[in-house]
């Protein structure tokens, strides 16, 4: 057998600390510097669209009408209400239509009421 000579050897030394730690030191500070150059060119940037066009979005109080489009401050709340209106037109009694004497019933009850009067339906001359 052939006599076996690596061309490839390993490192014989260990990597220095102080290199690699004035890089870090150094990666970290220009991360920080870019961070504070960002954050007060941002705010530049935001007073100045404000002094020239004037604040983008000015809440108004709670049921106060404005010429602007409203924004949902809190569209869970929102929804909760929708629903909590619709829960109690499903299941309430109240007006549709006063003058007309309509009114609207619970839905279960309604049910109840068409299960006991029978729906009109087409008869299979109609459906040809």
């Amino acid at each position: 057998m052939a006599n076996f000579s690596p061309t490839h050897d390993h490192e014989r030394s260990d990597a220095h600390v102080r290199p690699v730690a004035l890089f870090l030191v150094f990666m970290f500070c220009s991360v920080l510097a870019a961070y504070g150059l960002i954050t007060v060119l941002f705010e530049y940037l935001s007073q100045r669209q404000i002094s020239k066009y004037g604040n983008p979005v000015e809440f108004s109080a709670p049921g106060e009408k404005s010429g602007a489009p409203q924004l949902q401050v809190v569209p869970g709340l929102d929804l909760r209400g929708i629903r909590a209106e619709e829960a109690e037109q499903l299941d309430g009694y109240g007006w549709v239509d006063q003058r007309q004497g309509l009114v609207h019933i619970p839905i279960e009850q309604a049910i109840d009421m068409l299960l006991e009067q029978g729906v009109a339906t087409r008869g299979a001359d109609a459906a040809e």
